[in-house]
């Protein structure tokens, strides 16, 4: 199951509201769980805005779950395109959802993905 950005961090900062859930999701799932370079830069451009210790941040999430090395080619960038179109999903959404699609699953608690056809294990929701 293909994790997105907000498990992450839910994850990796010290406080969040999603924090109990993620840690639940995780113990449950770990083996199962992995990303993609799209999240890690993601996450590195998150930690860029909201000055965080983006080493720290991608260190620890690549302890946490494997990262897969897709190979994006301009075919997830027109599936992805489509799905920002169709969906109104930003950017990294749209390409978490075409890279999700190997297996299926996500985990997230963005409800845009439902709509997209992906099973979610929805992170604002206890397990």
């Amino acid at each position: 199951m293909y994790a997105e950005t907000d498990f992450i961090l839910a994850l990796v900062k010290e406080s969040d509201w999603l924090k109990n859930n993620a840690e639940s999701i995780y113990e449950k799932y770990n083996d199962e769980i992995w990303g993609s370079q799209i999240l890690l830069q993601e996450l590195m451009l998150y930690s860029y805005k909201n000055k965080l210790d983006t080493v720290t941040i991608i260190e620890e999430t690549v302890n946490l779950i494997k990262i897969k090395n897709i190979s994006i080619n301009y075919e997830y960038i027109i599936a992805s395109s489509h799905i920002m179109s169709n969906y109104k999903a930003s950017p990294f959404d749209s390409m978490h959802a075409v890279i999700a699609r190997q297996d299926g699953v996500i985990i997230s608690s963005d409800s845009v993905y439902d709509k997209i056809g992906l099973k979610r294990i929805k992170l604002e929701e206890k397990i």
